[in-house]
């Protein structure tokens, strides 16, 4: 949300300001930029910063509404305006917070803003090509695009002969993260069908990539049966 938000409720009364200072505290602008499951990226802009004794301003924020400096805070360290980032949130949470300034021994805090993190998901996993087709292996791999939130722990590609494979059936591991992979399926029967698709697991769950099919080679024995004459 932006827009012009000025507050002047403080925790006790304000003391008349310095000569050429003045205690009203503008908080011109409040946004949230970007979210994901762990951070925020938070703009602002303050008027009249500079024409006040300002001994800190911030952001405070918590999960339950009307924050105060007793909950999570932030400094902000670059003056009037902004942007700042908190970090260490929890995914799939509501946050509420607002800008803080202390002046002297007063505290005066903008209007409440909100945001909510993302909730973490499943991997996001495609599944390669099949290639190197022999009677009794194959290769096939895939590509992890997105952890969405939650490391990816392994990775790999599993088979059946019936469809739909999952990481109960036959598979290989090729470790862990982000990134392609190259799998090869070995010890397979000649001349038989199989489905195959990648998988990857985090701690939400296990996503898998579109299904593909193969068929392996059947074994070619020459006959060198002959009749002998003398």
């Amino acid at each position: 949300a932006t827009g012009l938000l000025t507050w002047y409720a403080c925790e006790k009364e304000t003391p008349d300001p310095p000569v050429g200072q003045t205690n009203k505290i503008t908080f011109k602008e409040i946004s949230v930029d970007s979210v994901s499951y762990r951070q925020a990226e938070i703009s602002y802009s303050i008027e009249n910063f500079n024409q006040n004794n300002v001994n800190s301003v911030g952001l405070c924020y918590n999960t339950s509404g009307e924050p105060t400096t007793d909950n999570n805070t932030v400094s902000l360290t670059s003056g009037s305006s902004g942007t700042k980032t908190i970090d260490n949130l929890s995914p799939d949470t509501e946050y509420h917070f607002r800008l803080y300034t202390e002046i002297g021994d007063v505290i005066v805090y903008s209007n409440e803003d909100n945001f909510s993190t993302n909730p973490l998901g499943t991997p996001a996993v495609s599944t390669g090509e099949i290639t190197d087709t022999t009677a009794t292996s194959a290769v096939c791999g895939g590509e992890v695009t997105e952890e969405n939130g939650s490391d990816v722990t392994a990775k790999g590609v599993c088979w059946n002969k019936t469809g739909t494979p999952t990481d109960s059936d036959n598979k290989t591991n090729e470790g862990a993260g982000l990134g392609s992979f190259t799998s090869e399926m070995s010890g397979l029967t000649e001349g038989t069908t199989y489905y195959v698709r990648a998988y990857a697991i985090n701690s939400v769950g296990t996503s898998y990539g579109e299904e593909k099919t193969f068929t392996t080679g059947t074994s070619v024995q020459a006959d060198f049966s002959a009749d002998q004459t003398a």
